[in-house]
């Protein structure tokens, strides 16, 4: 029953409506209700920030923005306290790795007569020595008359062909890669414990070629990770590198993560990010023909290229030049080109050309995740943010909404319980969940 059916009757009429028809005449006011006090809501706000800009144009200060308390004990729902036992008192000493012991005699001659000896008692005190070691290394030098070569003693592998020891080199990339300590900070601090470097050398360290060992075991875990658990989690947020604005997408799981820096925000560089941030490569094959199926209307194109799956293998700039520059794609559109590109990329990675690949990838349903594979799965937190961001005025849809979320983040832990223990009792418990949530709040 609509507002304007409602506004014809008079009161009288309103009474003697039969029940149904009266209750849902009830939720059209209830809902009336709420979209005008909404609009209140938005006006006096903006009216609001109107004052406050004519106020700072006369040269004063609009209204002071002041945040409201917020209660410690309050944490995120998605997470419950772990239980602990009362008075239980946690330990690191089980954690120290001890290096030196040494023990303190008394002085015997401040004991009494009578002080009679009851054992000992240790003290773990954990400290830090940073002292620089600078290592001369005497070579020997031979020189053979018959060869006319000159040999010589070979320094230790840890040593050759640097001038500054591995101590050094691997305190220089922990402060910076894991630390987050920039190349700027890092030079006073080695110079002031005796290290004579200058900001140069430290870039030199931190970009050296044989750091290719940490890029190399980096790349293992991450393909690891992948083929442990067979998903993906990706995400993508602005950044800024060297004065731009860029893009940092993230792919990860339970055992890896991976970041990539990436200057646009598309399919190709979520597919890059996937793997592993290496050059895309592309292959024409049913996959991609089927991708592109779905997105170009040419079908006379889509023959063509379909006539060139051979399967060869091409990277980027071998496409470029012998698909997207060829004949069969002069005069297409830039935007079939770019189906062309995301299309024989997405071929690529599901031929294992490109890696270990993902069977699920779970993201925000942001559209430049959509396709990669062929099972989609959404993030729960971000699905959690639609309804943090409704603001009902009415205290009934507020209980409502209340009850929704409870019973929204009750089902994901339950889903991870039975995660964890998937036996015949639980695995009954969230599908039951499931019904109660989608026919209460239908």
């Amino acid at each position: 029953m609509s507002l304007k059916d409602i506004q014809k009757l008079a009161i009288e009429g309103i009474a003697k409506l039969p029940f149904e028809t009266l209750r849902e005449a009830i939720k059209t006011f209830l809902n009336t209700i709420e979209e005008l006090t909404k609009k209140i809501t938005d006006l006096r706000d903006e009216n609001q920030q109107l004052k406050d800009e004519v106020a700072r144009l006369k040269g004063e200060k609009g209204k002071p923005a002041i945040k409201p308390e917020t209660n410690e004990k309050e944490k995120d729902p998605t997470h419950k306290p772990k239980d602990r036992a009362k008075g239980a008192k946690r330990t690191k000493l089980d954690k120290i790795a001890i290096t030196k012991t040494q023990t303190i005699p008394i002085d015997r001659a401040k004991l009494p007569l009578d002080a009679k000896n009851k054992g000992t008692r240790s003290v773990v005190i954990q400290d830090l020595v940073v002292t620089p070691e600078n290592t001369r290394f005497i070579i020997e030098r031979f020189y053979s008359a018959s060869t006319r070569q000159s040999y010589e003693s070979e320094l230790p592998e840890a040593y050759r062909g640097h001038e500054f020891g591995p101590g050094i080199r691997a305190m220089a990339l922990t402060l910076h890669y894991q630390c987050r300590i920039t190349q700027k900070i890092l030079h006073p601090l080695l110079c002031g414990v005796g290290v004579q470097i200058s900001e140069g050398q430290i870039g030199e360290i931190l970009l050296a070629s044989s750091n290719q060992v940490f890029h190399d075991e980096k790349e293992a875990a991450r393909c690891a990770g992948i083929e442990k658990q067979g998903h993906q989690h990706i995400d993508d947020t602005g950044a800024r590198l060297n004065g731009k604005n860029v893009f940092t997408i993230v792919t990860t799981n339970d055992f890896c993560c991976s970041f990539t820096t990436s200057m646009s925000k598309d399919r190709r560089s979520a597919i890059r990010a996937l793997n592993g941030g290496f050059e895309l490569k592309y292959v024409i094959n049913e996959t991609a023909l089927n991708y592109m199926r779905d997105k170009i209307s040419n079908r006379n194109l889509i023959r063509a290229l379909a006539n060139l799956g051979c399967g060869k293998l091409y990277i980027e700039s071998e496409f470029e030049k012998e698909i997207l520059q060829s004949p069969l794609c002069v005069g297409a559109k830039n935007i079939w080109k770019k189906y062309i590109q995301e299309g024989c990329a997405i071929g690529a990675y599901h031929a294992g050309f490109m890696g270990p690949q993902a069977s699920v990838l779970i993201c925000d349903d942001a559209p430049q995740f959509k396709g990669i594979l062929e099972y989609l799965g959404l993030c729960w937190v971000h699905e959690g943010r639609h309804y943090k961001k409704l603001m009902p005025q009415n205290p009934y849809f507020q209980k409502v909404l209340d009850e929704f979320l409870n019973s929204f983040w009750d089902f994901y832990r339950a889903l991870k319980k039975y995660r964890k223990a998937p036996d015949v009792l639980e695995k009954t418990a969230p599908e039951s969940m499931v019904r109660s949530i989608v026919f209460a709040y239908d």
